[in-house]
């Protein structure tokens, strides 16, 4: 079988899977929205969604814009959150946090581990 045939056929069995992925993934996203303060969620980042809206939730906070060196704001701190989901290799490294000093860089940072299943396995905040 051809690298082609065998991409085509994996396309085709995955297909419909990708598609109830899809209005799943859908019909998540119109919950958190309600819950994002007017923040777009970009892209397809559910993990990265649900660890900043938890945040402010558990904080009674508000997002931030994407302009922000900061995810949410509360209590007069400036969050960042990192979250990962599961307990594979590297789980437990965070993405870059880009700004650690100076105007307008966090004062906090949240980190949120969710379980395979996207609930909640901790969360803690330095």
């Amino acid at each position: 079988m051809t690298n082609e045939i065998a991409v085509s056929k994996l396309a085709r069995e995955c297909k419909s899977l990708f598609t109830e992925l899809k209005r799943l993934q859908d019909r998540i996203r119109v919950k958190l929205i309600a819950h994002a303060d007017g923040k777009n969620l970009k892209g397809n980042e559910l993990v990265g969604w649900l660890g900043e809206i938890y945040g402010k939730l558990l904080y009674n906070g508000k997002l931030a814009l994407d302009r922000e060196e900061h995810d949410f704001s509360a209590n007069g701190w400036r969050v960042s959150v990192k979250t990962r989901k599961g307990r594979g290799a590297g789980w437990k490294q965070s993405g870059v946090i880009p700004k650690i000093s100076g105007e307008g860089c966090p004062t906090h940072l949240l980190f949120v581990h969710l379980e395979d299943d996207y609930s909640i396995d901790r969360i803690w905040l330095f």
